[in-house]
């Protein structure tokens, strides 16, 4: 990136298409507790919930440090657990009217935002790479973060 280019927040398909990494499956790594152990990070035995995978202890039970767990196929860090992400599309409990193009739905009055991606809180569960939540555009939270794509 270098001063001056626009940047933007990922859609929702964006941010699914960075989370699957060209897998089909419905988690970004083999979906059992112990994978996710290694993978991702998330609610696991050092952490406070009861719903934590105490199938492992990372050593981190809130965020992990960046290059912690390995990257995506895509070279991408930290797309599933550590933070859920916000996306560009307005918050719909179902995807009808999602564009072909992958293009944020961004229409309406958008008083909440889609995340995907889970975070450090989450149960395995929620790591699957079509889930996806919304809260208050307004809204902050600990476990909530962002990343940006270069915009055309």
């Amino acid at each position: 990136m270098t001063i001056g280019q626009s940047v933007r927040l990922p859609s929702e398909a964006e941010l699914e298409y960075a989370i699957r990494a060209g897998r089909a499956d419905d988690y970004p790594f083999d979906g059992s507790a112990a994978g996710a152990c290694v993978a991702v990070n998330a609610a696991d035995a050092s952490s406070r919930f009861a719903w934590r995978n105490t199938a492992c202890d990372d050593g981190y039970p809130e965020l992990a440090p960046a290059g912690h767990f390995p990257p995506n196929a895509y070279g991408l860090l930290a797309v599933t657990g550590n933070l859920w992400e916000w996306a560009a599309d307005c918050w719909s409990p179902t995807l009808k009217g999602t564009k072909a193009d992958g293009a944020a739905k961004t229409g309406g009055a958008c008083e909440s935002r889609a995340l995907r991606g889970g975070s450090w809180d989450d149960p395995v569960k929620n790591l699957r790479s079509a889930y996806r939540v919304g809260i208050p555009a307004t809204r902050r939270q600990a476990n909530v973060g962002f990343r940006v794509v270069i915009a055309n």
